[in-house]
């Protein structure tokens, strides 16, 4: 999928032009013509979920992500359920990431380990459950995941594809509450040097791109926000929000920050870089290792495998 996702052509084809009237095989919702892009992203999205939920395979991630980010560019019509799952799911990353964040810079705080400096540990922190080390790598996991996926959402909104793409608006604009509540987190304003009770000022930063995101995501929620409250309406139908999302959105700019300073995004030199497949000098030594991981691990509780292989072998 990796290798298909490199290719613009595919990329195209999968999301503009190639329709599939139902899909029988998909048992989490009865969908009708969705694009082959959408299915593909919601199977990555799946996949993403069950490996943060219980593979903690960074391979696998870092592959998935790869795919998302690959195919976002190319993005439009994503059929709605495609459209709430890559909110939700991204709506979730972004709370494991502040939790982790809090966890993290609390086991700093306690074991007396500086951001930067997690080689200094105290016998407190080493019979800790959770040491700072274990937590740096959990939120290094979730930092790409949120950067990648949030991303993905504003490369679909941008202003030249927005218009295109007024379902995924639709679902944040859904969950604007809790997109904002999460955003509202001391970990999503690190980079800014804000500290809110004293919580911003310990926590990682964040990369200025990530910033720059979240506060386009701010701005895209603020503006179709004010739009629906000047419709005046008190019982706005799901058609008539649709309606509403698309006329705010043509007037979009686009705003994001950079270094502090607020710009508009006009252009598409934002776009993620392509990530391509490498294979390795000696690809057998590490497929055939994980493989072999991921037999065993799913099979331990059926299969009894040997520890010492048998003589002669």
């Amino acid at each position: 999928m990796l290798c298909f996702s490199q290719d613009d052509g595919f990329n195209v084809t999968a999301f503009q032009h190639l329709f599939l009237p139902s899909v029988p095989w998909y048992q989490e919702r009865y969908m009708k013509q969705v694009s082959l892009g959408s299915l593909m992203l919601l199977c990555v999205l799946r996949t993403l979920v069950f490996n943060l939920a219980k593979l903690n395979d960074l391979y696998l991630l870092d592959t998935f992500l790869a795919v998302i980010s690959n195919m976002s560019p190319h993005m439009e019509s994503i059929h709605p359920y495609a459209s709430q799952r890559l909110v939700a799911v991204t709506l979730t990353v972004l709370k494991k990431y502040s939790s982790c964040a809090h966890r993290l810079a609390a086991a700093r705080e306690a074991s007396g380990v500086r951001a930067g400096d997690s080689s200094v540990l105290t016998s407190e922190s080493l019979h800790s459950s959770e040491s700072p080390v274990d937590l740096e790598q959990m939120l290094d996991v979730y930092k790409r995941s949120v950067e990648v996926l949030v991303r993905t959402i504003c490369t679909c909104l941008r202003p030249r594809q927005i218009h295109k793409n007024t379902n995924i608006a639709y679902a944040i604009m859904h969950k604007q509450h809790s997109i904002l509540e999460a955003l509202a987190d001391p970990a999503f304003l690190a980079s800014q040097g804000v500290a809110e009770g004293g919580g911003a000022g310990s926590m990682p930063p964040l990369s200025g791109a990530l910033a720059g995101d979240l506060a386009f995501l701010r701005s895209l929620i603020q503006h179709i926000d004010q739009r629906i409250d000047q419709a005046a309406e008190q019982d706005l139908s799901v058609e008539r929000i649709m309606e509403i999302i698309e006329r705010s959105t043509s007037t979009f700019p686009g705003i994001a920050t950079s270094g502090g300073t607020a710009q508009t995004i006009t252009r598409d030199d934002h776009l993620p870089v392509k990530i391509a497949h490498q294979e390795p000098d000696e690809p057998e030594s590490f497929f055939v290792q994980y493989a072999w991981d991921v037999i065993k691990a799913f099979s331990q509780g059926d299969l009894h495998w040997r520890q010492q292989p048998s003589a002669g072998v």
